[in-house]
């Protein structure tokens, strides 16, 4: 197993870049691919309840407004960054 450690500076003017990890990438994720994070987030909480905070019950009923309000606050934020690991294409 290959543990990757990542540190993030986002109060600077350096936007993220996409980071290659063997045969993966590190992106940030868009809020246009807020239906991708929303199927992998749901399973995610389905498959290991008790790992989040939120419940896999309080948020399968959420509307695609509030998974799109969710990606772009951490887009647009200064303070936050949303990173997921996905195959290359």
């Amino acid at each position: 197993m290959t543990i990757a450690r990542m540190w993030f500076k986002k109060n600077t003017n350096t936007p993220f870049q996409t980071q290659p990890f063997g045969p993966y990438i590190v992106k940030e994720i868009t809020p246009q691919e807020w239906q991708a994070f929303r199927a992998f987030y749901l399973r995610a909480l389905k498959e290991h309840p008790g790992s989040s905070s939120e419940s896999y019950e309080e948020k399968k009923d959420e509307s695609p407004e509030e998974w799109q309000e969710l990606l772009s606050h951490s887009w647009h934020a200064s303070h936050s960054l949303m990173v997921g690991v996905v195959h290359k294409p």
